[in-house]
């Protein structure tokens, strides 16, 4: 039992190791079913195998087998739902030039009127320097709004 136990637990590990590293490599044994893909098939063995090693002798073979199954199914659960929480989990939005319209920022470096500047601003959570021109000038710390969008890294701000 020793080695059949060893043998399914390492078979296990390997197919899960090579299904989180290279995910479409096996993608020929998932099926359409999520408790039937390549990560928790491995996990399911390896908890078969790994499991079943840790369970005392005096349980005989068929609780042994039982018990190990049982872990098995519980660690395939598990990474069944770490995966699917992995692939339906929310990223935020590509910082782009559109989203910069309208926000406030502060001038970095001053701006003169036809001349370009510095300007900081708040995009998606990220800090974001863009050149700036302006129609008046704005001396370094003013409060700014942007107007337009002239490049994707120049914009056209107002004083506020």
């Amino acid at each position: 039992m020793f080695l059949m136990f060893v043998v399914v637990g390492v078979i296990g590990l390997a197919l899960l190791l090579v299904s989180v590293v290279f995910d479409d490599v096996l993608s020929f044994l998932d099926f359409d079913t999520p408790f039937l893909s390549t990560a928790a098939i491995g996990a399911f063995l390896a908890g078969f195998g790994f499991c079943g090693l840790l369970l005392p002798d005096s349980w005989g073979a068929a609780a042994a087998v039982a018990g190990a199954a049982v872990s098995g199914v519980a660690l395939a659960g598990l990474a069944t739902w770490m995966t699917s929480s992995l692939a339906d989990s929310r990223t935020d939005e590509t910082v782009c030039a559109d989203l910069v319209l309208g926000t406030m920022g502060t001038v970095v470096n001053r701006i003169d009127p036809g001349q370009y500047g510095e300007v900081s601003v708040t995009v998606a959570g990220h800090l974001m320097k863009y050149n700036a021109k302006s129609d008046e000038p704005l001396p370094s710390g003013a409060r700014v709004v942007v107007v337009e969008v002239l490049s994707p890294s120049a914009v056209l701000v107002t004083g506020i």
